[in-house]
């Protein structure tokens, strides 16, 4: 998309919003998670809060804008394999099952419940094709990770449990 800053268009969410000038960005916001957050690769955007919408700023290409204690911080791009689910992969590195859970629930739109409050310290690092589904994505974390999970394909929901 070409720069057009006489006709931006505007993504609003219920944290805040983008000014968008013509780039390629992502925006993750999920409002179950309190996640507000806003990647650019290239072009330009304006980010602000609702809560504070005269607070507007621009972020550059392999910056991203998160919350943190209420208000908007620039940060750069550490981890660009969060972006390949562009290419149908989900990828993970150095996250706890807690967090990757998490991300299988927004990329698979099921809830999962944990049942258990032993989950491991531990961290992981991994991929998964996303076309290959939530079930193998939790079979492969069950070689590394000691859990069961059972699924409510009714309710939608998977509940994670100790083995």
């Amino acid at each position: 998309m070409s720069a057009n800053e006489k006709s931006p268009f505007i993504v609003t969410t219920p944290q805040g919003g983008v000014k968008v000038t013509g780039t390629t960005f992502n925006l993750s916001a999920y409002s179950k998670y309190n996640r507000f957050e806003t990647s650019l690769f290239n072009g330009k955007v304006s980010v602000y809060l609702k809560s504070n919408e005269d607070e507007i700023i621009d972020i550059k290409p392999s910056q991203k804008s998160v919350i943190q204690n209420g208000k908007l911080k620039v940060e750069k791009i550490e981890d660009y394999d969060e972006f390949l689910w562009r290419k149908g992969l989900i990828a993970f590195n150095n996250k706890k099952l807690e967090e990757i859970l998490s991300v299988l629930e927004q990329y698979f739109y099921i809830e999962i419940k944990i049942d258990t409050n032993c989950l491991p310290d531990n961290t992981y690092t991994g991929k998964f094709r996303q076309s290959d589904g939530i079930d193998y994505a939790l079979r492969v974390l069950q070689r590394s990770i000691n859990f069961t999970y059972e699924r409510d394909n009714e309710d939608q929901v998977i509940y994670i449990k100790n083995a």
